[in-house]
C-alpha cells in the first residue's frame, strides 16, 4: 500500500474534490451564487494542480526502489533534493498567488465547494491566514524529528 501512497493520495484528494464539488455546486449554480463554467474551471484546475504533484512525487518514490517509505525525507538524495525542491517551488507558489496576485479572491469565493467551510472562513483575510498557516506547519514539519 505504501508504494502506492502518492498515487492513492493524488486520486482521493484530487477526485474527491471534484465529485464533492460537482455536488455541492448543483444548489450554488440553481441560485445564481455560481455559473456552471465558473465551477468546471475552478474544479478542474483545483484537482490538476492536486493530482500532478502526486502523481511526480510517486515516480519519484518509484525511482528510490522497492520498499521506499512515502517520507520523501528518508528518500536517498538527488530524489530526496528533488522532491523537496517541488514541495517548496508548491509552497512559494501558494504564498505568492494567495498573497500578492489575487489568488485570495477566488479561493475564498470558491472555498465552499470544498466542503462545509463557516462563513467567516470565506473571505480574503481568512485564506491569507489559513495559507500562511498551513505553509508554516509544513515548513516547521521539515524541521520536527519523527517520533
Amino acid at each position: 500500500m505504501f508504494e502506492y501512497f502518492w498515487l492513492i493520495c493524488g486520486v482521493w484528494v484530487a477526485g474527491g474534490s471534484y465529485i464533492q464539488g460537482k455536488i455541492k455546486s448543483k444548489g450554488l449554480i440553481e441560485t445564481g451564487e455560481f455559473s456552471r463554467e465558473d465551477v468546471n474551471k475552478y474544479l478542474r484546475n483545483f484537482s490538476i494542480i492536486i493530482f500532478i504533484p502526486c502523481v511526480v512525487f510517486w515516480l519519484i518514490q518509484q525511482s528510490v526502489g522497492p520498499g521506499a517509505e512515502i517520507s520523501f525525507l528518508t528518500w536517498p538524495n538527488p530524489q530526496k533534493a528533488i522532491a523537496l525542491t517541488i514541495l517548496i517551488s508548491l509552497w512559494s507558489s501558494l504564498l505568492i498567488w494567495v498573497l500578492f496576485l489575487g489568488g485570495a479572491k477566488p479561493l475564498s469565493r470558491f472555498f465552499s465547494l470544498l466542503g462545509n467551510v463557516p462563513k467567516y472562513l470565506l473571505t480574503q483575510t481568512s485564506m491569507k491566514v489559513l495559507v500562511i498557516l498551513m505553509v508554516s506547519s509544513g515548513v516547521l514539519s521539515l524541521f520536527v524529528q519523527p517520533v
